[in-house]
């Protein structure tokens, strides 16, 4: 049985309406010379650095403006997150500009996790982050790498917007994906300000979603490398990082970072596509009028088509530099698939971390069900089949 038709909430389409009918839409804008301006005004600095994000940061306002049907909070969530991506590619350039230009990378070869999402790349992501002498970055720290002048208060920012989003979402997204500001969470963020990141995902902006992997990658996996070298200074822990669209950059990724050491983990489509449909929906609940649920799960069919794709691409070039994991393997014993990466990277694994390692394993299945079908979305099981069975064949 199909879920019911989604509605807005009552009291959240009583709000949009008498704030419609004062203007609030037209005064919460999403024209990128406003948003520009208002980054620069912020930050007192006006170097945005090359102008390769301007195409994709026009796309993306586009299709939110056309796609999206944003209701009057979404309208400034999303005028939020791209005034501050823009604030963040404004700090970057101020300081290479007051570095004399130094653009580092990280100081040891990061450990990169991606694959389609819904694959098991955060628990995995996260039982490395816990080892001795690994670092993953957490949520408040992937959502402002820089700090501001003056007062720092990412953190407590970021513990604000979580709890805003816990009581929009009713806890909804705590099944499907965990974020706490002080949890490593997906490095995706960091692409925000090349506006080249899957991390927009939280609004139904269709157009964008199916084009965005189109473009250029390369500049934006050279500010990912600065990002993480400026990351690094304080800590000379190797960074683990995870984001599971990598996955369709490898290309860019390598010729920035040749001695990443990535792991891609993969699972059958069938499974993976109702999660994500159901993930992307909920957080998009939270910003839209009139949630698709038909269309946005045709959308991510097509964008994790071309994830498999290029991974089918990838593995036929025959690479050594990237650890290939079943999800049905890292499932049954999640330990022993850390220990495989680490042996297959010649990393030094301790098997005195077996214990503490498992008992986060279990720790992690106490959270509660997060139920889902194909019908759920529309998703036909057949022709999920035909579109990915190059992967499959390639992978599981």
């Amino acid at each position: 049985m199909s879920r019911p038709p989604w509605r807005l909430p009552v009291a959240l389409d009583v709000l949009d309406r008498v704030a419609t009918n004062l203007g609030g839409r037209h005064a919460v804008s999403l024209e990128p010379g406003s948003l520009l301006q208002a980054a620069a005004r912020i930050e007192r600095w006006d170097d945005f650095g090359d102008d390769g994000f301007r195409e994709p940061l026009h796309n993306l306002v586009q299709s939110l403006q056309h796609d999206a049907d944003l209701h009057v909070l979404g309208r400034f969530h999303l005028r939020s997150v791209i005034v501050r991506a823009l604030r963040t590619r404004l700090r970057l350039t101020r300081y290479l500009f007051e570095s004399s230009g130094r653009e580092e990378g990280p100081r040891h070869s990061p450990i990169i996790v991606c694959g389609l999402p819904r694959t098991g790349t955060t628990m995995l992501h996260r039982l490395l982050a816990a080892l001795p002498g690994l670092r993953g970055l957490p949520l408040w720290e992937l959502v402002e790498p820089l700090p501001p002048k003056g007062e720092d208060r990412r953190l407590a920012q970021a513990r604000k917007r979580t709890r805003r989003m816990q009581w929009l979402s009713g806890n909804r997204l705590d099944a499907q994906h965990l974020m706490r500001p002080e949890l490593p969470d997906e490095c995706g963020h960091l692409f925000r300000p090349a506006f080249l990141s899957p991390a927009y995902a939280v609004a139904p902006a269709h157009s964008y979603l199916t084009s965005y992997y189109n473009h250029d990658a390369r500049p934006a996996y050279r500010e990912y490398r600065t990002y993480l070298g400026i990351l690094s200074n304080e800590d000379p822990r190797r960074l683990v990082l995870k984001d599971p669209f990598h996955a369709l950059f490898l290309d860019a990724l390598f010729e920035a970072m040749p001695y990443a050491m990535v792991v891609q983990t993969h699972r059958r489509p069938q499974e993976v596509l109702p999660s994500f449909v159901k993930l992307c929906t909920t957080a998009q609940s939270l910003v839209t009028r009139r949630l698709d649920m038909i269309r946005t799960a045709q959308t991510l069919h097509t964008w994790l088509s071309e994830v498999a794709r290029r991974s089918v691409e990838r593995a036929a070039q025959g690479r050594h530099d990237v650890f290939d994991i079943d999800y049905r393997a890292l499932v049954a014993d999640p330990v022993e698939a850390v220990a495989a990466l680490h042996h297959h990277f010649a990393l030094p694994f301790d098997e005195a971390w077996r214990k503490p390692l498992q008992q986060m394993v279990d720790k992690s299945r106490e959270r509660p069900p997060n139920p889902y079908t194909l019908n759920d979305y529309g998703l036909d099981e057949t022709g999920i089949q035909a579109t990915f069975s190059g992967y499959t064949g390639q992978f599981l």
